[in-house]
Parts: C-alpha cells; sequence; structure tokens
C-alpha cells in the first residue's frame, strides 16, 4: 500500500456562489471544487476534510483543511497549484505537511466567527458581504446582554437544530465592536468604511446556525426591543448568511 502524505491547508473563500461548504448532489460547494482541484493534482481521488461546515452563503478567511495524496509534493507546489486550478472565489492561504493523527475538525479545540453588520439602510453592493441595519444599535446594552452568554450553557435555544443529546456548549468568547464612519476612497469604496459594527464569537464548537441567532437576538437588544437581561427569552430568528465569517480554528 502506498504511503500517504497529509496535507493541512488554510483557505478563505466568498461563499455567495456556494450552497455551503458541505459537498451535496448537483450543487456547488466548496469542498467539491477542492477535491476536484487536488484530485487532479494528486492523480488519483482525494477526499477533502474541514473544521467547519459553514452554511450556503457563510464566507471563511481561516477555514482549515486537509487530505492525504499518494504523490508527494512540496506544500508550495500544493499551495500554488491549487491556486491556479481552483475558481476565483476560493484561495489558499498556506499549506504545510501534517501528520496523520491531525484531522481539520475532530483535532480543533475551538473555532472563531466573526459577523459584519453595515450601519445603513439595505445597499446592492454589500448585500452579500455584511448584514444591513439601519442604525443606530446601543453597543453598551449589546454588550452587557453578550457578558450572559459566556460560559458553558445549554445553547439549544439559539440553534434551528438543536442536538438531542448533547447542547451544551462553552462560549470562550464575545466581542463586539464597531469601526466609525469614514472614507475608505471614491464611490463604492466608501460604502466600506463605515460605519460598521462586528461581533466575534469563539466556542468549542456550535450548534446549527447559533452564531447567527446570538447576532440577530443582539441586534434587537441594540434597538431596544429586547432587554439585555431577557436575552435567552427573546431568542430571534437567524441573522443572514451573508454577514457571518470563519476566521479561525484553534488546535
Amino acid at each position: 500500500m502506498a504511503l500517504k502524505t497529509r496535507y493541512r491547508l488554510v483557505v478563505e473563500y466568498c461563499g455567495a456562489g456556494f450552497a455551503g461548504f458541505q459537498k451535496l448532489s448537483h450543487k456547488r460547494t466548496v469542498q467539491a471544487e477542492l477535491e476536484r482541484a487536488y484530485s487532479h493534482l494528486a492523480g488519483h481521488p482525494v477526499q477533502i476534510w474541514g473544521a467547519g461546515r459553514t452554511d450556503t452563503g457563510v464566507h471563511a478567511t481561516g477555514q482549515v483543511v486537509a487530505f492525504d495524496s499518494e504523490n508527494p509534493r512540496t506544500p508550495e507546489q500544493v499551495l500554488n497549484a491549487g491556486n491556479i486550478m481552483l475558481p476565483g472565489d476560493i484561495r489558499v492561504k498556506s499549506c504545510a505537511i501534517v501528520g496523520p493523527e491531525f484531522h481539520p475538525r475532530h483535532s480543533a479545540v475551538s473555532r472563531t466567527y466573526r459577523y459584519l453588520i453595515a450601519l445603513r439602510e439595505p445597499d446592492a453592493l454589500l448585500q452579500g458581504l455584511a448584514w444591513c441595519v439601519p442604525g443606530p444599535l446601543d453597543l453598551d446594552r449589546m454588550r452587557a446582554a453578550a457578558a450572559g452568554l459566556l460560559g458553558k450553557h445549554d445553547f439549544s435555544a439559539f440553534s434551528s437544530r438543536p442536538e438531542s443529546v448533547r447542547r451544551e456548549r462553552t462560549l470562550l468568547k464575545l466581542e463586539l465592536g464597531q469601526i466609525a464612519a469614514g472614507s475608505m476612497g471614491p464611490p463604492p469604496l466608501d460604502r466600506l468604511g463605515g460605519p460598521l459594527l462586528w461581533v466575534e464569537v469563539q466556542a468549542n464548537s456550535f450548534m446549527r446556525r447559533m452564531v447567527r441567532m446570538i447576532v440577530s437576538t443582539l441586534v434587537r437588544v441594540g434597538t431596544g426591543e429586547v432587554e439585555p437581561n431577557a436575552l435567552w427569552q427573546n431568542v430571534e430568528p437567524p441573522a443572514p448568511a451573508s454577514g457571518l465569517y470563519l476566521v479561525g480554528v484553534e488546535y
């Protein structure tokens, strides 16, 4: 049996053109595109494993994937060849050879997501990159509510598909910040200059749509419709997928 080399890649992608990360029949997915490219490079079918199964429309700047190849290449060759063969909305940022025990999902100890909210009326050019919410939002109220979510809790209320066995998750970080309005250049670049609100969430693992439901409920707190101490009792439907980014996986 041929020896296999395992490669670990950090990948970014724009989720707007994909039906999520995980491979699906007759739909364009990130996993399928990566497998197509790296099967061609390896000269045999390869299976891609990912750290996070991002939903339709969700982006990534720090997705971690891995695959095995029977035909070894240098990490530089894997990175460069992949970026030549992959479509323009997927980019490999780094590549390294790892041991056979490494698995992007099972070896991870936490994942970090960032959600972007543009404080403006709906904007056609920002729809795929951020959630447009007419401001203002009270950041202090939102932070007070966020503090109550930190730590280990049953987060099934914040999931569109609660797990039947393990409902507890440990929220390690929930931070909010705002970028003030300011021009970044001529239109349309000025639209990216704020005001922009970001929510960053780190946990040992996440339930389905958990981050997006936390964000949408925090927005209701920010508008004054929900009291900070009543967050758990007023969970909102998930915020749009277009504002969500997988930014890091910790091992």
